[in-house]
């Protein structure tokens, strides 16, 4: 995934963190993770209320207009 930089400063800070169960992430790493929970919850939506899915809200956009 992303990369943190080489600074011997944050190596410390993020190593300190991570004894307080503290993670650090990198921007890229937490818009993976976003998109996935995303996608499934599409999934669900569909499955669940289709009226309420993507594909729906962009049909009720479309005759609106």
């Amino acid at each position: 995934m992303g990369k943190l930089t080489g600074d011997r400063g944050l190596q410390d800070k993020t190593m300190r963190l991570a004894g307080s169960d503290i993670r650090v992430e990198t921007l890229d790493d937490v818009l993976v993770k976003a998109e996935r929970i995303y996608g499934e919850v599409e999934k669900t939506l569909k499955k669940v209320a289709p009226e309420y899915s993507r594909q729906a809200r962009r049909g009720r956009k479309k005759e609106k207009k």
